[in-house]
């Protein structure tokens, strides 16, 4: 029944960035270029006070991504720093040179379609993450290639509604974006390719033989889940707009992923503001490029969705590949929530069919059925759709956190 009648739902996109317009950073006095390795010492290539050029290999670990320089410089020293996606994260601290030369023939360069594994060797060697799972973009395309998916879409979307990185990046760059595909579906395989973007990008920049490309995104959250019930992408799978557009500058050009697109936005921001910057810059360096003299006291800033996102704690914290957005909103900002009303709008938007309006109503007894509770928890996807459909302002994931510290504090 829960399947029938789901239909995700309608998010205020009212505060996000135009997807339009995107705003280059400038690079800022010192990157923390962030290291993959397990260990301190793992691939490590470089020690503290040694020269760097961009795209120099910083670090190459034995089961992990390599990682490089984006800017020429000089490595002061190793840091570790709290990171709200990646928690603690060892980091190159690298003073800026004002001069910047870059490192040629990483990875080979080639022109047309090559083969499929030159392809997936050259999206392993240039770092390049893939932006919705956060998983490296070889192990995406290398396990659809076991699956055998026979149709590749690429997400020019952002479910979001603070932002519209992914868009704004496909719409400035939108050649680059068609070439990566192109080059993910011919590593995997695949029969067919889709572009998954809102109605005017669409029609905007996919015109002539691209046209037939366009899937319209619409405007309803969870939007992968919802088409994926569609006969048409019963056997796709998805990649992100941005690592499409560093496959292709990988093997186009020969340079690895080391900038990225994100939305900066929220109360706290006076314009909110698409930017790219360099993979490894601080955060704080990011919202002073956007006006914004950040005092922890005043405001909170949240890396990733605003949906699931977490609070940064450190503001030298680097952006990477993955970060999607930074959210800025004023300090004590909390969402109102008031008694459950049972109106079911929770059930019908949640992709896992659970009733957030009973869990609230048995988390209310004294003796909650802790078996049920777990089975229910465990289905949880914490995507917070109920929350953001709830008219009481309620969510799964924050009764199941609350659950949490509740048994914690009692033992």
């Amino acid at each position: 029944m829960a399947a029938a009648i789901w239909k995700g739902i309608e998010p205020d996109r009212q505060n996000r960035p135009s997807p339009r317009r995107i705003t280059v950073v400038s690079v800022p006095e010192q990157v923390w270029i962030p290291l993959t390795a397990e260990t301190p010492e793992e691939g490590l290539l470089l020690t503290g006070g040694r020269k760097v050029i961009r795209f120099q290999p910083v670090c190459i670990p034995e089961t992990q991504l390599p990682s490089y320089s984006p800017v020429c410089g000089e490595v002061l020293r190793f840091e570790t720093v709290p990171h709200p996606l990646q928690g603690a994260l060892r980091c190159a601290v690298t003073e800026v040179a004002p001069r910047q030369k870059a490192l040629r023939g990483i990875p080979p360069a080639a022109e047309g379609i090559p083969g499929a594994e030159m392809i997936l060797r050259v999206a392993g060697s240039a770092a390049i993450l893939e932006e919705l799972s956060g998983e490296p973009l070889y192990d995406t395309l290398k396990g659809m290639q076991t699956d055998g998916v026979e149709c590749l879409a690429a997400a020019a979307f952002d479910e979001d509604p603070y932002s519209s990185a992914e868009e704004a990046a496909f719409s400035c760059d939108t050649e680059a974006a068609l070439d990566g595909l192109a080059l993910a579906a011919a590593a995997i395989g695949a029969k067919t390719m889709r572009v998954i973007c809102p109605g005017e990008t669409g029609r905007r920049k996919l015109r002539g033989e691209s046209a037939s490309l366009w899937q319209d995104a619409g405007t309803r959250y969870p939007v992968w889940p919802l088409l994926s019930q569609k006969p048409a992408f019963q056997h796709a799978g998805i990649i992100g707009i941005q690592a499409c557009i560093a496959l292709s500058d990988a093997v186009r050009a020969g340079v690895p992923q080391t900038d990225t697109v994100i939305s900066v936005s929220g109360e706290g921001v006076p314009e909110p503001k698409n930017v790219k910057v360099l993979i490894g810059t601080p955060v704080r360096a990011v919202l002073e490029a956007c006006g914004l003299g950040i005092r922890s006291r005043e405001f909170t800033v949240v890396m990733g969705s605003s949906w699931n996102g977490a609070a940064v704690q450190d503001l030298s914290a680097p952006v990477m590949a993955v970060t999607r957005s930074l959210l800025v909103l004023p300090v004590g900002k909390k969402r109102e929530t008031r008694a459950c009303i049972g109106c079911g709008a929770c059930e019908r938007a949640c992709p896992a069919g659970l009733a957030l309006w009973r869990a609230a109503e048995l988390f209310q007894r004294k003796r909650p059925p802790k078996a049920l509770l777990d089975a229910w928890e465990q289905r949880c996807l914490g995507c917070n759709t109920c929350t953001f459909g709830c008219p009481a302002g309620l969510g799964m994931p924050l009764l199941f956190a609350e659950r949490r510290q509740k048994e914690a504090d009692a033992g």
